[in-house]
């Protein structure tokens, strides 16, 4: 009867506990993960505390897309974000769903209402500038025909020769100048598809078009105004203000649209048409990352990559929400000897320009300067970060000019104590003996680099198949450094990796048996006999503060942030794709910040905050390790049991 009153007893004091717990004044949640899946970082706690009026996280995510623990892991992030401050608000729509049109065209009207006076704005501009452009194709048709008369009339070949160009351009322009106009109204076109008017899209075709003609028109009216035959003199002074009127529109338009400056309705109206991603609302502005930034995709399996399955809203929301909240606004340019631009997308996506929309969605500016085809480029204020990308090919033993100016500009940069990271490329002059001048530049900094010897890996990548890779996949950084904790978790890519030797460890690969030094790295088959195995860890990448404080970073890779690499993609289905080394951006972005000066936007990665593990010990620790946790303490208790039992039946 005593036993049956105690359990009794015990449940009720079970089932009361468990009410009283389940009551939200009294519950507590708390992160007992090892990888810290849940946890916002110190940093985001502390933005959180700051902020004194309404924000707003809204996730576009189609669950049918994603995997459920990573659905999970986003609502339980979002609900601490919500936690976290009462002046923010937090939601998850998918754009899959008919059931969340409500929802979602609330949030249409959430960004048209914050960006109302800009969007009202561009589309005045817009729209005068189409007119122009009507009004262009109607003096395009109308006057071909009169440049091909006077064409007739004219007593030189040369004066022929160029009527004969101008009346065939504007008669191609009078008839096919529709397309560009087709354009623009598909830019501004709202349906399923495209939620807003992309009007950054619409804007940038029409100030192509009307500059370009404006430009062709004033050269075309100072023509028949100057020097023109006898014959033809006095009609080509008459038509010349015609052309001259309709250039200054063409140019008046131009300007008009280029005052606009940067459209940031436009940037998130062209990553909405995307689908899925995070909008940030804060009181004045919003910004969104696309999906491929901070969602996983199942589904992906393959031998060589492992995919990290945790979402990664945390940190770059947080970092968006600072920028957001922060009246600095960094500059960041890229520094090169390529001829044109890289901005802009070219032949094997060798261009940075994923890196330019990665920097421009967290709120950079981007610009370039290329040392050879003039001086720096007139900035404006703000943190500046200066971010040097090596020549992607070389030709002989001695730097060309275009080279030379690109290292005299870098040389110039750190004595000035400015933010630089340099990007070297493996050399072939150490090994005729000469310096290579890369070396001796970043010399001046603390910082010694190998680059006669490329770290490569040997790899199965069949049955009974070896190759031999010039790059290294790599997700953990093995470094304290805060840019390696906002990073670390991620696969990043570096090709032809270079030893890097003092500043603080960025980036190290641990050694294995697999892994040498090859300063044949440029041979088509590299030999594997005879190598000799690195047996200590390799540094890669080094960030260094020289000179009272000027930040610099060196990595010894030259093309790990050109789109090729930094933006290779995976496709799952439909629009859906995975970035194979989402590292890369999250590398550029976290060292940007870093030189920035701009630590606090950093956040700890899951992987970077998980809890600590034991590391170092040798092949011999761990066996004995694992025998004292698999068998020893299951042991224990088995003996713990027997000694109970025996005293019992003694008595």
């Amino acid at each position: 009867m005593k036993n049956i009153i105690s359990v009794f007893l015990l449940a009720v004091a079970i089932v009361a506990v468990n009410n009283v717990a389940m009551q939200e004044v009294v519950r507590k949640r708390f992160d007992a993960t090892g990888s810290r899946a849940y946890t916002l970082s110190e940093q985001t706690s502390n933005l959180l505390n700051s902020l004194e009026k309404p924000w707003k996280i809204v996730v576009l995510l189609d669950e049918n897309a994603i995997s459920k623990p990573v659905v999970q892991q986003v609502d339980e992030v979002l609900r601490r974000y919500k936690d976290g401050s009462s002046h923010i608000q937090v939601d998850r729509i998918n754009p899959a769903d008919p059931n969340s049109i409500t929802k979602y065209e609330e949030l249409l009207r959430s960004l048209i209402e914050l960006y109302g006076e800009e969007l009202a704005s561009a589309e005045e501009a817009i729209s005068k500038a189409t007119d122009s452009f009507n009004e262009l194709m109607i003096f395009a048709s109308s006057t071909s025909a009169w440049a091909e008369q006077l064409a007739a009339l004219a007593t030189t070949k040369q004066e022929q020769d160029t009527l004969k160009a101008l009346a065939s351009s504007l008669a191609l322009l009078g008839n096919d100048g529709d397309l560009i106009l087709n354009e623009v109204s598909k830019a501004l076109r709202i349906d399923s598809g495209q939620p807003l008017p992309q009007i950054t899209i619409a804007r940038d075709i029409l100030v192509a078009a009307s500059g370009q003609w404006s430009k062709e028109l004033a050269e075309v009216a100072w023509w028949l105004d100057s020097g023109r035959s006898q014959d033809i003199a006095s009609i080509c002074k008459s038509q010349s203000p015609a052309f001259e009127k309709m250039a200054i529109q063409l140019a008046q338009a131009d300007d008009e649209l280029r005052r606009l400056g940067d459209l940031e309705l436009g940037h998130i109206s062209t990553q909405l048409a995307t689908g899925e991603g995070a909008i940030i609302f804060s009181p004045t502005r919003a910004t969104m990352i696309p999906a491929s930034l901070i969602f996983p995709k199942s589904g992906i399996v393959q031998e060589t990559t492992a995919m990290d399955q945790r979402f990664r809203g945390e940190q770059i929301i947080s970092s968006a929400m600072r920028s957001l909240k922060s009246s600095v606004q960094p500059t960041v340019v890229f520094v090169h000897a390529e001829e044109g631009s890289l901005l802009g997308r070219r032949r094997n996506n060798v261009d940075l320009w994923a890196a330019k929309g990665l920097l421009e969605t967290c709120r950079f500016r981007v610009a370039q300067w290329i040392p050879f085809a003039g001086p720096r480029p007139n900035l404006p204020d703000g943190p500046i970060v200066w971010v040097v990308i090596p020549p992607s090919s070389r030709a002989g033993l001695t730097p060309s000019p275009r080279e030379q100016a690109l290292i005299d500009a870098t040389i110039g940069l750190l004595a000035g104590n400015e933010a630089v990271m340099i990007n070297l490329q493996p050399s072939l002059l150490p090994r005729y003996g000469q310096k290579d001048p890369w070396a001796v530049l970043v010399k001046d900094i603390g910082i010694e680099v190998d680059t006669e010897r490329v770290l490569v890996e040997q790899v199965a990548v069949g049955p009974n198949q070896i190759e031999v890779q010039r790059s290294q996949m790599i997700s953990d950084m093995h470094s304290e450094h805060i840019i390696a904790k906002g990073v670390s978790g991620r696969q990043i890519f570096l090709p032809f990796p270079i030893q890097v030797e003092g500043g603080e460890k960025l980036i190290v690969i641990e050694p294995t048996e697999d892994h040498w030094l090859d300063a044949k790295w440029e041979m088509e088959l590299l030999e594997t006999t005879g190598k000799i195995s690195v047996m200590e860890p390799i540094q890669v990448a080094a960030a260094v503060e020289h000179h009272g404080g000027a930040r610099a970073i060196v990595i010894g890779s030259g093309g790990w942030l050109l789109t090729w690499a930094a933006d290779r993609a995976l496709p799952l289905g439909g629009n859906q794709v995975a970035l194979v080394n989402p590292g890369n951006s999250e590398l550029l972005l976290a060292s940007v910040e870093w030189l920035s000066g701009l630590d606090d936007w950093i956040a700890a990665s899951p992987i970077g905050q998980q809890a600590q593990r034991i590391n170092g010990l040798s092949k011999t620790a761990y066996f004995v390790w694992t025998l004292v946790l698999v068998l020893g303490i299951p042991s224990l208790l088995v003996f713990a049991s027997v000694l109970t039992w025996a005293r019992r039946n003694s008595r």
